[in-house]
């Protein structure tokens, strides 16, 4: 196996595994966890066990591991969605690896113009008359 890349976010050791399913690259933790739901099927090949699989894959003795991406400690928000979420990264970045700097607050929670609309239309009382102009 190739040895051990590291988290761009947390920089904790983590394998690249091609998923079974998907043959898209995950990352994952190197050590075995209790909670993990991912075997390793070939050198990288990675097979999701459901919770239902998961006492016959322990009992025939295969090692579990975890996802990085529920595992690592640094919340992640796309820089895409958020206008500062790239910086808000980088400032979790640097508060992590210095002790003298503050976590920073995460940023609000950025809203298309369609979700920014009420979630009813306010109706008008009976007696109120709408001056909306008709068609001739």
């Amino acid at each position: 196996m190739k040895p051990p890349a590291r988290c761009r976010y947390c920089r904790q050791e983590i394998l690249w595994l091609k998923m079974q399913e998907t043959g898209r690259l995950h990352p994952v933790d190197v050590v075995p966890s209790v909670r993990g739901s991912i075997a390793i099927v070939g050198g990288y090949r990675a097979l999701v066990v459901r919770a239902t699989d998961r006492p016959r894959a322990i009992a025939a003795g295969r090692r579990l591991y975890m996802s990085h991406m529920a595992s690592c400690p640094v919340p992640r928000q796309k820089p895409s969605g958020h206008p500062e979420g790239r910086a808000y990264l980088l400032a979790v970045m640097n508060a992590i690896g210095n002790p003298n700097v503050p976590m920073p607050k995460p940023p609000e929670p950025h809203l298309r113009r369609a979700q920014q609309r009420p979630l009813f239309a306010p109706t008008l009382p009976s007696n109120v008359v709408s001056f909306r102009r008709r068609k001739p």
